[in-house]
């Protein structure tokens, strides 16, 4: 999670407010307010993406498919388009994470779909299983890119379950 935020959402946008009414450059509100001119244009990207409720602190966790991901990180890879830009074509929330996903991906890991803090809180102790049913489960989680979230309201049962179970599936695997 990001730093807590010196700025309220007003503030913000009175500082973007003066750049983007064209009265003020870029630089010289940056200079005035001792920010970044990142920064600024990060909010008014935010504030162009969702209005002033782009400008408030999140709260949770931006939920990503790892073709977006993965499309993200090849545009800045293939040069179609900068950090900056790419962030903004495909709505994400920031440089930061953009930068991640491209390091991991080209030290060869695979991108996956964003599923944390999208567990239903309602979901905390599992329903009893068969086997073969906890072998579809895995089954199903995995072709799905680790999609924890959609197995566990598709099959109603616990993160903690669910887990255990692909991880005990990997590590069989590795043995082998």
């Amino acid at each position: 999670m990001s730093k807590k935020s010196l700025y309220s959402p007003e503030e913000k946008y009175q500082v973007i407010s003066e750049v983007m009414n064209g009265h003020h450059s870029l630089n010289s509100i940056a200079k005035k307010h001792s920010l970044s001119w990142a920064i600024i244009k990060d909010w008014i990207r935010k504030y162009n993406d969702d209005g002033i409720e782009g400008l408030k602190k999140s709260t949770t966790w931006k939920r990503y498919t790892s073709d977006r991901k993965r499309n993200a990180v090849l545009a800045v890879i293939n040069e179609e388009l900068s950090l900056r830009q790419a962030t903004a074509v495909f709505q994400l929330s920031s440089t930061t994470s953009l930068r991640k996903w491209i390091s991991s991906y080209t030290n060869g890991e695979m991108l996956k779909s964003t599923s944390k803090c999208s567990v239903p809180k309602t979901m905390i102790n599992g329903r009893k299983t068969t086997y073969q049913e906890r072998i579809e489960i895995v089954q199903y989680t995995i072709a799905n890119d680790l999609n924890y979230a959609q197995a566990i309201e598709k099959y109603d049962v616990s993160y903690r379950q669910l887990y255990s179970w692909v991880k005990n599936t990997n590590d069989t695997e590795k043995k082998h």
